[in-house]
């Protein structure tokens, strides 16, 4: 479309000019064919156009492989993810709604995490009398809240059904230039065995 619009251009400015005889009328000046020039412009035209098509052509194609290895890139890390003995979730903050949490965390908890704050369900974190601890106490709520990385904590967590268990908690912020840091990232696991053989250790 832009060659045949090059080329009408060119004829509507050839219609539009007059040439009045001159004393130098007479001179022969070398040129080219108004009809070949015209042929020439939109040859050339539609040429870079073609080119143009091709490298949008193999843009788009470079794309789509990226986007792929992405996606393979992800599945992959998710997969690595979901067979790591600790649970480990990611959260955005201000609010704390967990995006991501491998199957781990969510076996550790008792509970799916996907969708809300870990201080949002039944079960959660208590104290040492047994009341649960406001979200401020969290380990994931002072490394949102202050940015930096915080733990390992020890922290009792009392489940929906009751049973209470001490997790070893780390929690960290997850650097981004473009949301400058809303996401923080929660790794824990059960050491209630652990303490308590340590325990006993001390008492013996």
């Amino acid at each position: 479309v832009l060659g045949f619009a090059i080329v009408g251009m060119h004829y509507t400015g050839m219609f539009g000019v007059r040439i009045t005889a001159s004393a130098a009328s007479h001179v022969q000046t070398p040129g080219m064919e108004p009809f070949v020039l015209a042929i020439g412009i939109a040859a050339g035209t539609l040429f870079i156009l073609l080119l143009a098509l091709i490298a949008a052509l193999s843009d788009r194609r470079f794309e789509a492989v990226a986007v792929q290895e992405t996606i393979r890139s992800e599945k992959q890390l998710r997969a690595i993810l979901d067979n790591l003995p600790i649970g480990v979730f990611v959260a955005g903050s201000p609010a704390g709604e967990v995006r991501f949490a491998n199957a781990e965390a969510e076996r550790l908890l008792g509970h799916p995490l996907a969708g809300s704050a870990p201080w949002a369900h039944a079960g959660g974190a208590i104290d040492d009398a047994g009341r649960p601890l406001a979200p401020e106490a969290y380990v994931l709520h002072t490394a949102m809240r202050e940015n930096p990385r915080v733990g390992p904590v020890v922290q009792t967590y009392r489940h929906a059904d009751g049973h209470v268990s001490r997790l070893e908690v780390t929690a960290a912020p997850i650097p981004s230039r473009e949301d400058n840091g809303a996401l923080s990232v929660v790794a824990f696991q059960d050491v209630t065995a652990k303490l308590a053989a340590e325990d006993q250790a001390r008492q013996s």
